[in-house]
This record gives C-alpha cells, sequence and structure tokens, in this order.
C-alpha cells in the first residue's frame, strides 16, 4: 500500500508528526492491542507463526517468519513461548530454528548470525541446514565448541564449558535483523525503541502492512488515548 510505504519513509526521515517530545503513532492496521499479561505476546506469536505444530518441519515455513524486539530479555522470553508450542519436550528440538554465535565456516557460510534449521542431533555435533542466504538449503554439522563468559575480575580463575554455539531464533534482536527481508514480520516493543531509526529498521523488514504486526505498550502518559 502506497501509504505504508510513504509512512516508513517519514519514520526514516525523521519527519513523522510526533507526539509528546518523540513518541509515533503506529498505524492501528498493524497494532496488536496491549494489554497486560501473556495474551497479546501469544497473540503475536501466532499471526508470526500460525499452525506452528503442522508445519514444523517445513524449512519454507521456518524461514520467511520472526519476531523483532529491542532487548536479549525480551527476546529470550518470546523463544521460550514459543518454543514451548513446538512439538517435543526438549529445550532445543528437531526442526527448531537456531543462530550461530560464532564464526565457525565462514567459506562455508557458518558466520556468527547464520540462520539454521535444526535436523538432528549428534553426541557431539547437531545436524542443521542454513536458512537463507548463498549458502540456503546447506547441510552443515555443528561441533560443540569451548566458550567462556565475559571475564569476572572477582574470580581468580576463568569459567570455561564446551557448548554448542547456537541460540533460539524464533525472536531476534531489531539489530540482528538488519538488512533482511523476511515475509512475515511481528515486532514487540515492551519499552520504547531507541530512536526513530531503530524503529525504521525494525518496521521496513516485512513485506507488507498485512504481514507486518507490532505489538507496543502504549505510554499513556504522553497519549490519554493510548
Amino acid at each position: 500500500m502506497p501509504w505504508f510505504s510513504k509512512y516508513l519513509l517519514r519514520i526514516g526521515n525523521g519527519t513523522e508528526e510526533t507526539i509528546g517530545d518523540d513518541y509515533v503513532h503506529l498505524p492501528d492496521e498493524i497494532v496488536i492491542g496491549y494489554t497486560p499479561g501473556d495474551a497479546p505476546v501469544m497473540k503475536l506469536i501466532e499471526h508470526v507463526f500460525p499452525s506452528l505444530h503442522e508445519n514444523a518441519s517445513s524449512g519454507a515455513y521456518m524461514s520467511t517468519r520472526v519476531i523483532l524486539s529491542t532487548k536479549n530479555e525480551h527476546v529470550d522470553d518470546l523463544n521460550a513461548k514459543t518454543i514451548d508450542r513446538f512439538p517435543g519436550q526438549e529445550k532445543v528440538k528437531v526442526n527448531c530454528r537456531v543462530i550461530l554465535l560464532q564464526n565457525l565456516d565462514p567459506n562455508n557460510g557458518l558466520c556468527n548470525g547464520t540462520r539454521l534449521m535444526i535436523r538432528a542431533f549428534q553426541n557431539n555435533a547437531i545436524d542443521a541446514k542454513i536458512v537463507g542466504g548463498q549458502h540456503a538449503r546447506k547441510r552443515v554439522f555443528i561441533p560443540r565448541i569451548s566458550m567462556a563468559p565475559s571475564e569476572d575480575i572477582s574470580l581468580p580463575f576463568k569459567l570455561k564449558r564446551k557448548q554448542f554455539p547456537i541460540r533460539l531464533s524464533f525472536a531476534i534482536t531489531i539489530n540482528k535483523a538488519q538488512g533482511q527481508t523476511i515475509p512475515t514480520v511481528g515486532i514487540y516493543l515492551p519499552e520504547p525503541v531507541f530512536s526513530h531509526g531503530q524503529l525504521y529498521v525494525a518496521l521496513p523488514r516485512g513485506v507488507s502492512r498485512q504481514t507486518t504486526r507490532v505489538l507496543a505498550k502504549p505510554n499513556k502518559e504522553i497519549d490519554q488515548t493510548g
């Protein structure tokens, strides 16, 4: 729709009319109404991942949808709620989508930020398929590697453990989504984004207003209508 494209341009240029100092009104057509509790979040997940149980093994389904949010803590909560709707009891399950956290083999597409779909678990490796990019559909193995948390100067030793360098990616941070085009996008804003620029990064990841939904906690001190 032309009006939505023009709206996105005004957001990107910083010319959209503001409420108060720096708030903007989101178009009603793309907004999921906010109420306390988990119900609106589950509605957002259902919009982005409808019939998840039936489509769990579909690479085409998994590669064309994502939820974006501002901070890792919100992303982790969204991922936990989504994986609970997935077949199986484990925290990381066959066919679920993950993102790589380390550069393992850039020549073969295994870079920090590569999206993967888990196909099987081995004793010391994960059998996965790359989702998106020039290496899309390539089958790869992700090994356990030694990883250490940020150094804590209060400890006289360095913690290190072997683990898989992945995390769930039904939801990712807005910054991780820069440059991507994803057909179905949900945006979760339990707090204001840092700038019009970050909102602009999030909104155009989708391809149309019909497939983009935003759940934002309104600031009723600024706008009594919410």
